[in-house]
């Protein structure tokens, strides 16, 4: 049987298996099962706690399975051949922050409606608890009502949305990203409902590391023919790219399929951050006889920032160079007489 089919196989095995009992929370012996690839899609560091991002639900052989990953089972992780506490979660949980952000320029207006019934059925799939916000993605880009667990507030606020305007859209991200207090990697998601082809000046390299910095999550449901941008811009922070199809209304059904189905698919492995890195990183997986096992870098951490002089140091850095200038122009108009002698 190819490699492919092996490790999808696996999946779906070992996603069934998962829905039967709680994470585990500590390393424990790995099963003697032979280990499939398991995809880390996503590596997303933070200063205590690091979250690897898998994949359960790849291949084909694994329909139904996916939708079983509920994040129980037994992980095992080992740090440069050390092995470390950790737990398996499901990335939709009950302790998710989610973003809806919805294009309401006036240039989108034609598709609203689609990506309005597309957040509004997403709301409906997420946890029940999941606190969830809905961000206008307008000039400027506004907030509706505060973040709120369950699906009919959500809907409510999605139903005050209406174009005009312009996009802002790495303005609605930013806007986004600040309604939820800091907290482990993994545990915020945007979701980007969106007719437009970028973030505007900020680049998908750029965009993708701000928002992997934070420990976002970012899921973009587009245009096919915008995937190029999109694709680079989720790639770092676990998310992906559910295209739909061209036109001034794009055909959302399949994008919405994809995002709920790929998103259930979708687990943290979280461990302490490693003090030493870049830091490798083994993950393994093991449940009803099915196992997948995976590697990932945890990347070294941003150099620390360097501190600017504070504002008394610019003001005796001028009085000094005032000095300085005082000094020297009092030697210049003293007569030769008056200067010292040369030695």
């Amino acid at each position: 049987m190819p490699d492919r089919r092996v490790a999808a196989a696996a999946a779906a095995v070992l996603a069934a298996a998962l829905a039967a009992g709680p994470a585990a929370a500590s390393p424990a012996p790995p099963s003697p099962a032979l280990a499939a690839d398991l995809p880390v899609v996503a590596v997303l560091p933070g200063d205590r706690e690091t979250a690897l991002v898998a994949d359960l639900g790849a291949g084909p052989a694994t329909t139904g399975g996916a939708g079983a990953a509920t994040g129980a089972g037994t992980v095992t992780v080992t740090v440069g051949g050390v092995p470390r506490p950790a737990t398996l979660r499901p990335v939709l949980s009950d302790d998710l922050a989610v973003a809806l952000v919805v294009d309401a320029s006036a240039d989108g207006a034609a598709a609203l409606p689609t990506w309005l019934s597309a957040a509004a059925r997403f709301a409906l799939e997420a946890p029940a608890a999941a606190r969830t916000v809905v961000v206008a993605d307008t000039t400027p880009p506004s907030l509706r009502p505060a973040p709120q667990p369950g699906a009919a507030g959500v809907v409510r606020a999605l139903s005050t949305v209406e174009p005009g305007g312009e996009r802002r859209t790495a303005e609605a991200l930013t806007l986004a990203v600040r309604q939820f207090r800091p907290g482990p990697p993994g545990r915020r998601l945007i979701v980007l409902y969106t007719s437009g082809a970028d973030a505007g000046p900020e680049s998908a390299a750029a965009l993708g590391r701000r928002l992997a910095r934070e420990g976002v999550i970012l899921v973009v449901a587009g245009a096919a023919a915008h995937s190029g941008y999109w694709s680079a811009a989720v790639r770092a922070t676990g998310g992906f790219f559910a295209p739909a199809a061209a036109g001034a209304a794009p055909a959302a059904g399949p994008a919405l399929d994809q995002v709920a189905a790929t998103l259930r698919g979708r687990c943290l492995v979280t461990f302490a951050t490693p003090a030493d890195r870049p830091a490798p990183v083994a993950v393994r997986i093991d449940g009803g006889g099915a196992a997948l096992a995976g590697t990932a870098i945890v990347p070294a951490g941003d150099p620390p920032a360097r501190e600017r002089p504070s504002a008394w140091w610019w003001a005796g850095a001028g009085v000094a160079a005032a000095a300085a200038a005082l000094l020297g122009l009092r030697l210049a108009a003293r007569r030769p007489e008056e200067l010292p002698p040369r030695r």
